[in-house]
């Protein structure tokens, strides 16, 4: 049996997947249990294998949510190809511009579809290997954006709530407000 595990698998899925799910467990923990300590245990292997799998399925959705949020806003491809680009690459643009209109007969065309054709036309004329690890990385940057996210929203319910304490070797231990707080700003700088 030869299993492949990517990079891509492990820091565009299972890693921001790892974090959603300490989100979810945090704010189940939050609503359901607000007075009960946070007890470590130690669990089955087989639970752990299914932690695993949820974890990086969970992944797979939050990058999808990142996905959804990144046509939200305005898209990388505007900055670089549209009208009012930042013209750190103009001379380049233009000759893409000018080269899609010979070879296509299109005076217009969105910045989308203009980043879609170059994009293509590395696929099958280049070199990928750059390539692949920009998309993996967008990936990475999207679904961790928003796992950590969720992460922020979960510590910020549990910092409202309060009382948070651990049970941490046989011994309850208070975990102080300002430490939570502290933990949803670097939360919500992951996000950022």
């Amino acid at each position: 049996m030869n299993i492949r595990l990517p990079l891509y698998d492990i820091f565009g899925y299972f890693l921001p997947g790892i974090v959603v799910m300490l989100a979810a467990i945090l704010l189940i923990w939050s609503i359901y249990l607000p007075a009960a300590p946070l007890t470590f245990m130690t669990l089955p292997k087989q639970v752990w294998l299914i932690l695993t799998v949820l974890a990086y399925f969970a992944g797979h959705f939050v990058q999808a949510i990142g996905n959804v949020f990144s046509d939200l806003v305005v898209r990388p491809e505007a900055h670089v190809f549209g009208e009012h680009a930042d013209g750190s690459c103009k001379e380049l643009v233009k000759e893409v511009h000018t080269l899609v209109h010979r070879s296509l007969g299109v005076n217009k065309i969105e910045p989308a579809w203009i980043y879609r054709i170059c994009d293509a036309t590395v696929l099958h004329c280049g070199m990928t290997g750059e390539r692949e690890i920009y998309v993996y990385r967008e990936g990475f940057y999207r679904g961790a954006s928003v796992s950590f996210g969720l992460l922020a929203i979960a510590l910020f319910v549990r910092s409202l709530i309060g009382r948070t304490s651990l049970l941490w070797n046989g011994s309850l231990v208070q975990v102080p407000s300002s430490l939570l707080w502290v933990l949803v700003v670097f939360a919500a700088c992951g996000c950022v």
